[in-house]
């Protein structure tokens, strides 16, 4: 894998629960690579359009609208 960040936990019924799962690793956002927490924090906080994630040895962009 390239660098990212390991999603440890998902609140159940979140929107976040849509898509993302305990051990997914976040990759980038809206195509920025992602090192450390306070990056998708600071990602996140301006707005998403599009997160790169793997899971199980697959790497897949989720497009928001």
């Amino acid at each position: 894998w390239r660098p990212g960040v390991i999603v440890t936990q998902v609140q159940g019924g979140s929107y976040a629960a849509r898509f993302l799962r305990a051990g997914d690793m976040v990759l980038s956002i809206n195509g920025q690579n992602v090192k450390n927490v306070a990056e998708v924090r600071q990602r996140i906080a301006a707005g998403v359009s599009s997160l790169s994630l793997g899971r199980e040895g697959t790497v897949s962009t989720i497009q928001f609208r």
